[in-house]
């Protein structure tokens, strides 16, 4: 009954984060810019939904992992997918954003593509979400639903709240900076709960990969772009 409670709360709290952006974008800027930053979620989500589907499928060998194996052998596979999930997400966020603007230029018209820097934001919250993957589906397949029930809620909010006051004073780019800051509210409190909770171990090497991990993507990212 607890795991079923957090869930619910674990619910609300993703749908309040992911539906809110273009109900602010609308409010503050207007319908016709939703529309454009429509295509560009159309991409990154059609994109997301095929790692999701081969990550996914893994969550019940993580379930068995976690029950028959050593402490040694589950932090061994976390970091093998967690380096499986950086490369891959890693990858396709430095070819998006060099390869989104022109594919939408050759599609729609240029008049349909937004500020580079908007762009990088989009990019840059996407590489987010698609790092989290493997720390939220070790936490699924170890049963931790109400060590963070309470945190989808708290990161609604900061999207809520970041998002409308930024967005009042720098449109779009606010929208998105208020998204990526609500975004390091899971990045930094899940990791942690499942080094404490599963893999009994420190987490402090996995946020300095993390941080290393964003400034090569972000790099090689503007390489690509500055060079082609």
């Amino acid at each position: 009954v607890k795991d079923v409670k957090a869930l619910v709360l674990h619910k609300v709290g993703e749908i309040s984060v992911n539906q809110t952006d273009n109900i602010i974008i609308s409010a503050f800027i207007n319908v016709t810019t939703v529309g454009i930053v429509s295509n560009y979620t159309l991409i990154t989500s059609t994109v997301n939904t095929f790692v999701n589907i081969a990550f996914n499928g893994t969550i019940g060998s993580l379930g068995n992992l976690f029950a028959t194996s050593d402490k040694e052998k589950q932090y061994q596979v976390f970091r093998a997918m967690d380096f499986v999930d950086f490369w891959i997400f890693s990858f396709s966020s430095i070819a998006m954003f060099s390869l989104v603007q022109p594919f939408i230029s050759l599609l729609w018209g240029r008049e349909y593509t937004l500020p580079v820097t908007v762009l990088a934001l989009i990019i840059l919250n996407n590489y987010m979400l698609g790092q989290r993957i493997t720390v939220n589906n070790i936490k699924v397949a170890g049963g931790l639903f109400v060590q963070d029930k309470y945190l989808p809620i708290i990161q609604g909010v900061v999207n809520l709240l970041v998002s409308i006051v930024l967005a009042s004073r720098w449109g779009l780019i606010g929208v998105y900076i208020g998204t990526i800051v609500s975004g390091c509210v899971p990045s930094l409190i899940r990791p942690y709960i499942v080094f404490k909770y599963l893999l009994k171990r420190s987490v402090v090497r996995y946020y300095l990969e993390y941080v290393v991990r964003i400034l090569f993507t972000s790099v090689m990212a503007l390489f690509c772009y500055f060079s082609t």
